[in-house]
């Protein structure tokens, strides 16, 4: 995904202009890391892994 240009001035830009544009690059990145409604692989590097063994163990902690 391309960065903000250097000569870009995000002062002139409008509030609502710019989280529309960190929201639209915010869901792309979403988009790109899911694996569907269960990962085959567990990945410590994401808060709500979708691994079995992660999505067991929260399904144990919240009957608790």
């Amino acid at each position: 995904m391309r960065g903000w240009s250097e000569s870009f001035d995000m002062s002139t830009v409008p509030d609502d202009v710019l989280r529309s544009e960190w929201a639209r690059r915010n869901a792309r990145k979403r988009a790109s890391y899911t694996g569907g409604i269960v990962w085959k692989n567990h990945n410590p590097r994401v808060p709500g892994c979708r691994c079995v063994q992660c999505m067991v163990r929260r399904e144990k902690e919240a009957s608790c």
